[in-house]
């Protein structure tokens, strides 16, 4: 098991993510990070896995800000043990398309080695924020009526 991580260094990488400080979060993540975003893909292109630096730094600060023109996020509480660390934040961000404001809740959670980030994941709502995109509640129990001329199925 890898030693533990320091608060200060936790708080370090928090704030730095949650200020979009893209030159302290990029120091503060290890060369083979690997960073998971839940979500669907098709409609955030920031969701899924990256492996490196690179890819991470350009999905949260390249991709992630083409949707959204405005984020801010709120760290409510972070825990640690050991090399591992979690929080849970409000975020709140501003589509760029629409102007429409997004508020949701994220769960971080971070594997740090030697003082680094090895790996992360963040566990979102993305069916809230996906209601909240379109700007109308989707019923995910609607069973489609095969007969309809129009209920939105494709036909392979």
């Amino acid at each position: 098991m890898s030693e533990s991580v320091s608060r200060s260094t936790v708080q370090a990488f928090f704030e730095a993510y949650a200020a979009r400080d893209a030159a302290k979060v990029g120091s503060l993540l290890a060369s083979d990070v690997e960073w998971t975003m839940a979500g669907p893909v098709d409609m955030f292109p920031f969701c899924g896995v990256r492996r490196g630096r690179d890819a991470v730094l350009d999905s949260v600060f390249r991709l992630k800000p083409d949707m959204f023109s405005a984020i801010r996020t709120d760290i409510d509480q972070i825990f640690i043990e050991g090399n591992s660390a979690s929080a849970l934040s409000r975020i709140t961000a501003v589509l760029a398309n629409s102007g429409r404001t997004l508020s949701y809740h994220c769960a971080h959670f971070a594997v740090f080695r030697d003082g680094q980030l090895a790996a992360f994941e963040a566990v979102t709502d993305t069916f809230g924020i996906a209601e909240q995109v379109l700007g109308h509640r989707i019923d995910a129990f609607r069973v489609p009526d095969p007969l309809a001329e129009d209920d939105g199925l494709v036909m392979l």
